[in-house]
């Protein structure tokens, strides 16, 4: 059922998804994120924040995350779908618990969640006008000036704390 999802959903958020993300992203590497950061370096942008979003999967929030799912989908059947994936519990040492964050790992659809969840960023970075490349949960932004990185800093503080509390 998740394959069938992500054939359905696939096409139509690459279509929004910006070309500085790579991670579980179809005809795209590392070797290519890497080549954008390198393009960036020797573009004068010489002031780096590198970041890694620790245990990501876990801690998408479903309420956030299925909004920016509905923007785009509207058949009903897929939602519930998508819904019944992502709160389907966890068994953890003989307990079960519902969730109400996280994609389970390893889940065929969850990296294109992942995706979508991180498309607000990647676009907040874009609008800002930052040269930020992302794999996956981890991304590189690219300043000019040590002035500039610090803004940065200070806006993705921001930016976390209103997405993830």
């Amino acid at each position: 059922m998740q394959a069938a999802a992500k054939r359905i959903l696939e096409p139509i958020f690459e279509a929004k998804f910006l070309d500085r993300s790579f991670g579980f992203r179809p005809n795209r590497s590392a070797h290519m994120a890497i080549e954008q950061i390198r393009r960036d370096l020797l573009d004068g942008y010489r002031y780096v924040i590198d970041a890694d979003l620790k245990s990501y999967f876990d801690t998408i929030p479903h309420d956030k995350l299925m909004p920016q799912v509905r923007e785009e989908v509207v058949d009903g059947s897929v939602i519930r779908l998508l819904e019944s994936f992502l709160t389907s519990g966890i068994m953890d040492g003989g307990s079960f618990y519902l969730n109400e964050a996280g994609c389970p790992q390893g889940g065929v659809i969850s990296p294109l969640l992942a995706n979508i969840y991180l498309h607000l960023l990647d676009a907040l970075m874009e609008e800002r006008g930052y040269r930020m490349t992302r794999y996956a949960y981890d991304f590189v932004i690219c300043c000019r000036t040590r002035k500039g990185a610090e803004r940065v800093l200070r806006g993705g503080v921001d930016f976390f704390k209103e997405h993830w509390g």
